[in-house]
């Protein structure tokens, strides 16, 4: 093939490759080199790097937990919003490595096995950072390292990090360096510990596919997530029998699992499941008339975020939650669900449920929470750093 027939075709593939052929075509570029000469190598990534930016070309090491597989086999919310980002990063041209515990999977097929799931076993988080720093020499060969585990020893390998915040980390675990919360309520929790340096925020995003739309709902109510008052599921058990709800409790035990358990025994209203597969999840929230989340309910624990409330609303699910902590951040009070103040709020948003309109909830998840959504917002922040904008 003449040179100049070479150069048109690729001129060509400017404006016709699709994401996964780019994504292909940076594949086989190691492959590439046995028969092209460098000229000719250099010319496709000039053109890939005009069409896609300095994105296609870079390298991220994505950092999950050092407490569960990713993606989890049920609970993990944090490693459901890794696995999805890693996903959105790939199909966004971005070469992503992941790091997880030994099982963990990757879309974009690499993956590296840091050590055995372990979540609250004495001495992972100590170990896990262990492992990361022996690891230094391999790490500093990505461009970018994300860092979303517990521990957050990732400052210490690499001079390019961000360190996202989950939960109500202390900042000084990572050397207030890169600092990124889930929401603004988290940026507002965590800012007094940063010594005066910014936080960004980016709020977390599921993968839509998955979440398939339903407009026809059952009777049942539900709510999924831990059993523990922190998150209202004693509040919830006391709404369904004092309103004669028939309700489903789905999620991680927790000191109300126990309460729970046993009115489902006496109460055929009451069904109660435990952990569900991911599948199961998906299931109760496309066919839960809404989902009840009193999160914070008594005043000692403040929602980051609440994934689950875009889970169920991506399902064209409404969502009744508790006004506080990241709620007002991602449910539109009487549009996709209700902000509620009180127990006879939350008895009154239920008994108006029927108002909120499912295709309205579904919009504002992929209007807001996507998955790409969220990748293309950590891509802006990747380029910061790489243009040596640090905060």
């Amino acid at each position: 093939m003449g040179y100049g027939l070479f150069v048109l075709l690729m001129d060509c593939a400017e404006i016709f490759v699709t994401m996964k052929l780019l994504n292909m075509m940076i594949g086989r570029l190691q492959y590439l080199h046995q028969y092209l000469s460098l000229m000719v190598i250099k010319h496709i990534m000039d053109i890939l790097k005009k069409a896609y930016g300095e994105r296609f070309n870079m390298e991220v090491a994505l950092i999950s937990t050092e407490a569960l597989i990713t993606p989890p086999q049920k609970y993990g919310g944090i490693e459901s919003v890794t696995f999805d980002l890693c996903r959105g990063l790939t199909e966004k041209g971005v070469d992503v490595c992941l790091f997880g515990c030994n099982g963990s999977q990757s879309p974009s097929g690499r993956v590296v096995e840091v050590i055995e799931q372990g979540w609250g076993k004495p001495g992972q988080c100590e170990d896990f950072e262990k492992r990361m720093v022996d690891m230094t020499k391999y790490l500093r060969g990505f461009d970018v390292v994300h860092d979303n585990s517990h521990q957050k020893p990732s400052w210490k390998i690499h001079p390019k990090v961000i360190n996202t915040m989950h939960w109500m980390q202390n900042p000084a675990q990572c050397n207030h360096t890169n600092v990124v919360a889930i929401s603004e309520m988290l940026k507002g929790q965590i800012k007094p510990w940063n010594k005066g340096k910014d936080i960004k925020v980016v709020h977390n995003g599921c993968d839509l596919s998955k979440y398939e739309f339903k407009e026809n709902k059952s009777e049942r109510y539900l709510f999924l997530s831990a059993m523990s008052p922190g998150k209202g599921a004693d509040v919830a058990l006391e709404l369904a029998v004092n309103m004669s709800l028939p309700m489903d409790f789905a999620g991680l035990g927790g000191s109300a699992a126990g309460a729970i358990e046993e009115e489902s025994k006496t109460n055929p209203n009451i069904r109660y499941y435990g952990e569900v597969t991911e599948e199961e999840k998906i299931s109760l929230y496309q066919n839960a008339r809404a989902l009840i989340f009193p999160t914070g309910v008594h005043g000692d624990w403040q929602e980051p975020f609440g994934l689950v409330a875009i889970e169920a609303m991506a399902c064209g699910t409404p969502v009744i939650a508790w006004n506080s902590g990241a709620m007002p951040e991602v449910v539109l009070d009487g549009r996709t669900g209700y902000l509620c103040k009180s127990i006879p709020e939350l008895e009154q948003a239920i008994n108006n449920v029927d108002v909120i309109n499912h295709r309205e909830c579904r919009r504002h998840v992929e209007d807001n929470f996507s998955y790409l959504a969220m990748a293309e917002k950590y891509i802006t922040l990747y380029n910061k750093l790489l243009n040596g904008e640090f905060w």
